[in-house]
């Protein structure tokens, strides 16, 4: 084998070990859900990236790219959303909640 396939074959390894570190397939999804819009977010980051990861270890450049696409959306979503929670808590303030 090339030694350029040796390394994705490394890669990929390492990122199913690491997706067996974490469980049972699907148990991150099977938990309960968070709370707030920012903690939502910033779960679906966390996914992005793991298949940003998987796919780079793949050699899928089409879907990464668009999974690159969808991270960077995720995280102006992220932003977002704390804006939003600090524009409510301001208001909740000056209501006196």
């Amino acid at each position: 084998m090339s030694k350029k396939h040796l390394l994705r074959i490394a890669a990929l390894e390492l990122a199913l070990a690491r997706a067996a570190e974490s469980g049972p397939a699907g148990a991150a999804l099977a938990a309960p859900a968070p709370a707030t819009q920012e903690e939502m977010v910033s779960l679906a980051i966390s996914k992005l990236r793991e298949a940003r990861d998987l796919l780079t270890a793949a050699d899928a450049p089409r879907a990464l790219e668009r999974v690159r696409s969808a991270l960077k959306s995720a995280e102006g979503a992220e932003r977002n959303a704390g804006y939003r929670r600090i524009r409510s808590d301001r208001a909740a303030q000056q209501l006196g909640v």
